[in-house]
């Protein structure tokens, strides 16, 4: 089972890049390389060689967005394999030329420039497939990236006639659920985290209450060798926050905002 899954990532790779190093195989000397497969090619054209004429170009495009589907069959057994990795730098290892093949081919998908020169992704966004890439998590949500732009391209960019338009929507769409929906799950799993500058506000209210409490409730008076004398004689010196003769009820207010900050940081934490 094992051997078979793996043999489909293989595929994966190898078919991206000869989809993508179109032109420069056939253009190889002293003898072209021809990779790209009769049984799909010889649908839309005589010759393979034909399809980097621009007079031939709708063509080219058809037999590329029937080669990109073609390749794209292996996603799903692809996804299967890399899901029983458990060695983060095996996983990386494999992952990371999976996630950079399937944003190859949305970058080659009915895109007329692979018939005229080489088609790669940025070099700031292939930096990032590797900074980004370290479980399952990051791997849903790099191919649900890719995946929503071939979608948006069968969609938007693709002509109705194209013979293999609708079975590339269906195929994508059928990806592109299953990886949103495992990804979901994942997050579903992970601890909530909020912006650093929220956890940073919340830190600070509640300190700044304790403050207050421990202003309120006097519980530093008497004490000549407090650590926070310092603090609270300030607090001491600007006199109560409320008015005098409201002691009882400073202080049930404060205890109600501790309680309510401390509360929160330990909710948030548990969501």
């Amino acid at each position: 089972r094992a051997d078979v899954l793996s043999n489909h990532m293989g595929l994966f790779l190898q078919k991206t890049n000869i989809i993508r190093d179109y032109l420069e195989d056939i253009n190889e000397e002293p003898a072209p390389r021809m990779f790209w497969p009769r049984e799909i090619w010889g649908e839309y054209g005589s010759s393979l060689d034909d399809f980097k004429q621009p007079a031939n170009r709708r063509a080219a495009v058809q037999c590329l967005n029937h080669l990109v589907w073609d390749a794209l069959r292996h996603l799903p057994h692809c996804i299967k394999f890399m899901q029983g990795l458990r060695n983060r730098d095996v996983f990386r290892f494999c992952a990371i030329p999976q996630i950079m093949a399937i944003g190859t081919l949305a970058r080659c998908y009915n895109n007329g420039a692979v018939f005229e020169g080489a088609v790669k992704l940025r070099r700031g966004l292939t930096a990032r497939i590797f900074d980004e890439c370290d479980g399952m998590g990051e791997l849903y949500a790099w191919f649900a990236e890719f995946l929503q732009a071939l979608q948006e391209k069968a969609l938007l960019q693709v002509h109705k006639t194209d013979p293999t338009r609708e079975v590339m929507l269906d195929l994508v769409s059928s990806n592109l659920q299953h990886c949103e929906s495992e990804l979901a799950k994942i997050k579903a799993k992970q601890p909530r985290r909020l912006p650093a500058h929220q956890r940073m506000l919340d830190v600070m209210l509640l300190l700044l209450t304790g403050a207050w409490f421990y202003r309120a409730w006097e519980l530093g008076s008497g004490s000549g060798n407090s650590s926070m004398a310092g603090v609270w004689g300030l607090l001491d010196g600007a006199g109560g926050v409320l008015p005098a003769g409201y002691d009882g009820l400073e202080k049930a207010v404060v205890l109600m905002l501790l309680l309510a900050a401390a509360s929160r940081m330990v909710l948030v934490r548990l969501a």
